[in-house]
């Protein structure tokens, strides 16, 4: 049953997860061009993506033949591996190291900010998008199992598609720009 330790490692989870995201997407865009900027990204969730292919697959064959403390010690490997490949990455020093750390007021600057056009549309348009990914996407493994399917199966074509898409198609809004592959693309997704 759930109990205070799991819900300390969902919290520890998310939020170790949402900084590592936010830093490495930070230093990527860092170390590259403007002009191949979305190019990059692509490719950056394309690999992310091909993680969400393989992963589901592996976890899949660990539980059926050795059982749940399999999963977890090769979702424990994974991580320790990519802590030492980090090891290797080019520290950059962030031009806001010196200033502290004032949460609280980047949560109520982003808040305030949110009633400003520029970016009211953008993030009401990403919340509806996410809600509408999260409620199928964190609903189709059980879905699919409870068809006798495999579950690791669909998360590897989907990623797949995803990460393939995302590399061969990440540089168009370089070329043509964001609105003109933005509007279509949010309306093939809604479909």
């Amino acid at each position: 049953a759930p109990d205070w330790a799991m819900l300390t490692l969902l919290i520890a989870r998310g939020f170790s997860f949402a900084l590592y995201s936010n830093a490495s997407g930070a230093y990527l865009a860092d170390i590259l061009p403007s002009s191949e900027r979305s190019r990059w990204l692509g490719m950056n969730v394309g690999f992310n993506q091909i993680a969400i292919a393989l992963a589901p697959a592996i976890a899949e064959l660990a539980i059926v033949h050795w059982g749940y403390h399999a999963l977890f010690y090769a979702a424990g490997a994974f991580l320790v591996g990519g802590m030492g490949l980090l090891l290797g990455v080019t520290r950059r020093p962030s031009p806001a190291a010196d200033a502290s750390i004032k949460v609280l007021q980047v949560g109520a600057e982003f808040m305030g900010e949110l009633g400003a056009r520029r970016f009211r549309y953008l993030y009401l348009t990403l919340l509806m998008m996410a809600c509408g990914l999260g409620e199928v996407f964190n609903f189709t493994a059980t879905y699919v199992t409870s068809l006798g399917l495999s579950s690791g199966l669909f998360f590897l074509l989907y990623a797949a598609i995803n990460a393939a898409s995302r590399m061969g198609g990440g540089s168009l809004s370089d070329r043509y720009g964001r609105a003109v592959i933005i509007i279509p693309t949010l309306s093939l997704f809604a479909i």
